[in-house]
């Protein structure tokens, strides 16, 4: 409270933290469903002393549930299509910012959208691809490219943005990584935010700027 007045949730804004699974397993409209006790503990808590709170993240790969990306979110059924996939999605990013915005306004200023999707080993990314996507990581499927698509990184921006157009809401919408020191991956952020920015058009033709920034 002395020292600062940004804070930042361990895990508990984090996909994995935030779903609840029985809860997804009996959706009537099959949308994801969230537990938001302990993440609501923690921005209350910021919004109760004055400080704001970095939402981190909305897409992450790195621990993400599999069952997530189940036929009825059963881990025993197989992996869900393309176009239910994409529909969990969007609607997870949109219940997620909508509820913190709604709940506590203007307390979370901004949001990672989507967090360390540049691999660093070229085992772990299509060569081709000079936004160096993650396709694995430690010998794991990156879940959300597999199943929602090469765009999924885009993909979740677009959504983001739709959504805190639509609340009308003050937030920034940022992309996150490590080591972008690194010529290489520097480089690679570099195509992936002009990919980002260069995906979606507004009425008049003009491309939307989906990402606000880098962190």
């Amino acid at each position: 409270k002395q020292h600062f007045n940004s804070i930042t949730c361990t895990n508990e804004t984090k996909a994995y933290s935030l779903l609840d699974h029985k809860a997804c397993m009996a959706s009537e409209d099959g949308m994801p469903v969230m537990n938001y006790w302990a993440a609501d503990k923690m921005v209350k808590w910021a919004q109760d002393n004055g400080l704001k709170v970095r939402g981190h993240v909305l897409v992450w790969d790195a621990y993400m549930n599999d069952w997530f990306f189940r036929v009825d979110y059963d881990p025993n059924k197989p992996y869900a299509d393309q176009k239910t996939m994409r529909a969990r999605t969007r609607s997870y990013i949109e219940q997620v910012i909508t509820h913190f915005e709604e709940k506590f306004p203007g307390v979370i200023y901004c949001w990672d959208v989507v967090n360390e999707a540049i691999a660093d080993n070229i085992n772990e990314m299509d060569t081709k691809d000079g936004r160096h996507i993650r396709t694995s990581r430690s010998g794991k499927d990156n879940l959300f490219k597999t199943h929602l698509g090469d765009d999924y990184v885009e993909f979740a921006f677009l959504c983001a943005k739709d959504t805190v157009e639509r609340l009308g809401a003050d937030i920034k919408l940022f992309y996150n990584d490590y080591s972008l020191f690194s010529t290489n991956k520097r480089q690679a952020a570099i195509f992936l935010i002009q990919s980002i920015n260069s995906y979606a058009v507004d009425e008049n033709g003009e491309y939307r700027k989906l990402c606000d920034g880098i962190g």
